[in-house]
């Protein structure tokens, strides 16, 4: 499968992963174990985070369970709150998997680290990266946590902007919609019959979630089906943005642990 095919669908955002690019090379596995996993124990701690929200570090090579291969890797490049590259050695596997985060995630969702004497390649010679010593790996954790840290916090900024912009455009039958379909993941609506007398009221209805539709706080869950009356059923479900909708502070249908529960069931 390739990235065009698979990243243009919608896939919902790991908040607490930090996938991790790097050479499957044994080499490197103390720079995963020493470095990276401890910067990201440390940024938990800067961030206030604690279970079930902690940030965890994922490298495909550590998972056992990965069967998948590639698919797995686009799947977590698609979905990683923040991606982790290691420059050192140029690995063309790495920097495949770095331009495709590139191409199709914000620059701060995206942290480099290479050697102090690793050579750029012409491409790369004006991306920055964040220096380790691997003869000292302890020494570099508190830089890299500090870049771990910026990185949630500007992603979380934009999330919140991205919040505000949308709600500012909700009417009230579009709040209505939210309070009382939100506290399902999905929920399903039967079309009328044309020959039937058509409700305002469900007309108005039925206009609030095709907004909430465009708006991208929602996505149709299944093919619309014939519910044998001559009625029309067509079946929704929360997005991300949706969800966060939902749990903010003004709406307030669900909490931060339905939101990740959710996600972890969201269809892709």
């Amino acid at each position: 499968m390739y990235p065009y095919d698979y990243l243009k669908e919608f896939h919902p955002l790991n908040v607490n992963e930090v996938f991790v690019a790097m050479p499957f090379d044994p080499t490197y596995d103390d720079v995963y174990e020493k470095l990276i996993k401890r910067a990201v124990d440390e940024a938990n701690k800067k961030l206030g985070k604690a279970t079930p929200h902690l940030l965890q570090a994922y490298r495909t090579k550590s998972d056992p369970g990965t069967i998948l291969g590639w698919e797995e890797v686009m799947k977590r490049l698609a979905a990683g709150k923040i991606i982790l590259g290691v420059l050192t050695t140029s690995n063309e596997n790495v920097f495949y998997e770095l331009g495709i985060a590139h191409a199709t995630q914000p620059l701060f969702r995206q942290i480099l680290i290479a050697e102090p004497n690793y050579k750029s390649k012409f491409d790369t010679k004006d991306i920055n990266y964040t220096p380790y010593d691997f003869d000292k790996l302890g020494d570099s954790v508190e830089a890299l946590a500090l870049k771990i840290e910026a990185g949630i916090r500007w992603s979380d900024q934009e999330d919140d902007e991205r919040i505000k912009r949308v709600k500012r455009q909700l009417g009230p039958m579009e709040f209505w919609a939210a309070l009382n379909f939100g506290k399902t993941p999905n929920f399903a609506l039967a079309m009328p019959h044309p020959k039937r007398t058509f409700d305002p009221m469900l007309h108005s209805m039925y206009q609030a979630v095709g907004n909430l539709c465009r708006l991208g706080m929602l996505a149709l869950h299944t093919a619309p089906s014939n519910t044998g009356q001559g009625d029309i059923s067509f079946s929704y479900h929360w997005t991300r943005l949706g969800n966060d909708i939902l749990a903010s502070r003004d709406l307030a249908v669900i909490n931060q642990d339905e939101v990740q529960k959710r996600i972890g069931s969201a269809p892709a």
